[in-house]
């Protein structure tokens, strides 16, 4: 129903969906991020840090929180792609989580396959592991870079083409 307004109300498409598009990535991330920021922060107040903390460790934490949510916008780029699809919150939920499972249950099955395997281990999920590497070299840092424009560009383009294509009603 608010799509339908802000379009009656004279908002072009692509700013209702660049308007959604951000609000669902701020919020996924948010989401996703607070357990694991939480959680860190219990650990270390109860058990302590378990050795000085220095410049590089700080860096090397901030380089993997902006790594990750790069990374994480690629993977919710598919979450944006169910939502503009299924145009249904349940069925988006579902749709989102069930497709992250099944990628993770097959994506061993289907490396095997020469172009799947690439495809696969090129996705921001099969990236995920290289952001904790403690020293990483500029090729690395591309290919994670890469990672997350190229499936974000891919996704969020086949989004707006079906919302663009919808009708609203």
């Amino acid at each position: 129903r608010s799509l339908r307004m802000n379009i009656v109300y004279g908002h072009s498409r692509s700013s209702v969906f660049a308007a959604k598009a951000i609000v669902y990535f701020i919020a996924a991330t948010l989401l996703q991020g607070i357990y694991p920021l939480i959680s860190t922060i219990q650990a270390t107040v109860s058990f302590g840090w378990g050795a000085p903390v220095t410049a590089g460790t700080i860096v090397y934490i901030l380089r993997a929180a902006i790594l990750w949510m790069l990374l994480n916008v690629g993977t919710i780029s598919f979450f944006v792609l169910a939502a503009f699809l299924c145009r249904d919150i349940v069925l988006t939920i579902g749709m989102s989580v069930g497709g992250i499972v099944i990628f993770m249950l097959l994506a061993p099955v289907l490396k095997t396959v020469p172009v799947l395997g690439t495809i696969i281990a090129a996705s921001p999920l099969a990236q995920m592991d290289r952001i904790a590497q403690p020293l990483m070299g500029v090729g690395t840092l591309c290919t994670l870079l890469l990672t997350a424009a190229v499936t974000t560009l891919i996704l969020l383009t086949a989004a707006y083409s079906f919302f663009r294509k919808a009708e609203i009603k």
